[in-house]
């Protein structure tokens, strides 16, 4: 892995701003629909929950970007861990590229090889299984 420079197209999609609004615009959207009585509806229900009993890998999700949106970072972290370290990192991410866009500096980029790549996506896989056992063993010790 290395990380470079690239000069900014025209018509480039800034996608870390765009992802980083969509991150505030959802963590804005399930704290108001929590702060609503969100938890008391059946709205949003988990198909696999309901088959199975058991969490599925997101479940928790919109509590935590509720807790997200009301700055409870400890809440979220224990709703669902990975979800608020990639809300986070995308943040991060989106502001770092912001900033260079305003600052009229080159864009940075990662320049993966191919076996990068598959230990990214290896690393994922096994990101959201340790996040389901969390949640597995979360939900259970506190029922």
């Amino acid at each position: 892995m290395r990380l470079g420079t690239s000069l900014r197209g025209k018509q480039e999609v800034p996608l870390l701003i765009i992802l980083g609004a969509c991150t505030l615009l959802a963590a804005g959207a399930a704290r108001v629909w929590w702060s609503l009585g969100g938890e008391t509806h059946s709205l949003l229900f988990c198909p696999f929950r309901r088959l199975t009993g058991l969490p599925c890998p997101t479940c928790g999700a919109t509590r935590a970007f509720a807790a997200l949106g009301r700055g409870d970072l400890r809440e979220s972290f224990a709703m669902n861990p990975l979800l608020t370290l990639g809300a986070l990192g995308i943040l991060a991410a989106a502001v770092a590229s912001l900033a260079r866009r305003i600052a009229a500096r080159p864009a940075i980029r990662v320049l993966l090889s191919p076996g990068d790549h598959r230990a990214l996506r290896i690393s994922c896989v096994v990101a959201l299984g340790a996040n389901w056992l969390y949640l597995l063993f979360h939900l259970n010790a506190s029922r």
